[in-house]
């Protein structure tokens, strides 16, 4: 299969975003200036050493923060606040520990008023596409930590947002695990063609998931580059990281967050 063509149109478009926060009375800026666009349906990840504002603007553009200057916008409308209409992932799974696996992928699709039979029917299409339908009646602490990163992972998925943002969700887990969810994510997504942008530290795993992928710059923030990964999908990290087209791309991106790092010890 050819590496998949990017649709023209644009989901979300950043334009000259910045953020600054006061501590202890000094403005502290954390983006100077951020642009890029994501195109509809794409997978697009952001990249960057730590603390360079990726899970910030992640916030800003699920309305979960403000931008102090810049605009960004959502299907050609301006986020001015909550946007209700993306499906937000966390470092966390925040899985709600009274209810069950059931309870917490259908919650969601309870606040959207549906009906019991229409939540109970999804609900079970899930649970059998991750493979935890016998776990549908347990609670969170019942769970390993890769069961509950599913079972969020679902969740996100469970009312059929346009688009999804997530923060960095498989950060936590052992290679194994995160690999398996990888999988899924991908799995999922392609079958259901939402958007998403993907905060990660991982260059691997950014080249493996992504259409785009956006490069930060050390704060302040700029956008160093923005790479295509023109990588034929489906992909499979073990075996396509040893491609030359995929250690090219890995070199100059680590090359491109090295130079901060470098910056960083050396300032």
């Amino acid at each position: 299969m050819s590496a998949r063509s990017i649709n023209e149109r644009h989901a979300i478009e950043v334009r000259k975003v910045a953020k600054v926060y006061v501590s202890n009375g000094n403005a502290v800026h954390a983006i100077k200036e951020a642009s890029f666009d994501v195109p509809d349906s794409a997978f697009v990840s952001l990249i960057g050493p730590s603390g360079c504002g990726k899970s910030t603007l992640l916030k800003m553009i699920g309305g979960l923060d403000r931008a102090t200057a810049g605009e960004i916008r959502y299907q050609g409308m301006v986020v001015e606040g909550l946007n209700r209409d993306v499906g937000y992932v966390p470092q966390n799974d925040q899985l709600l520990p009274w209810r069950s696996v059931a309870g917490n992928v259908g919650i969601g699709l309870e606040f959207r008023g549906q009906s019991r039979t229409e939540i109970k029917v999804r609900v079970e299409e899930l649970l059998r596409l991750i493979g935890l339908t016998a776990f549908a009646d347990h609670i969170p602490s019942q769970l390993s930590g890769g069961m509950r990163k599913r079972v969020s992972l679902v969740r996100a998925f469970a009312y059929s947002p346009r688009c999804l943002l997530m923060d960095e969700p498989f950060g936590a887990l052992d290679a194994q695990m995160k690999s398996v969810l990888q999988r899924e994510l991908l799995r999922i997504w392609e079958g259901h063609s939402q958007t998403i942008v993907f905060v990660t530290h991982d260059i691997e795993e950014a080249i493996l998931l992504s259409d785009l992928i956006v490069v930060m710059s050390k704060p302040p923030s700029v956008i160093k580059t923005i790479e295509r990964v023109d990588l034929a999908r489906p992909r499979d990290l073990q075996r396509d990281k040893f491609q030359p087209a995929f250690q090219a791309l890995y070199s100059r991106l680590w090359s491109s967050i090295d130079q901060d790092l470098a910056a960083t010890e050396h300032g």
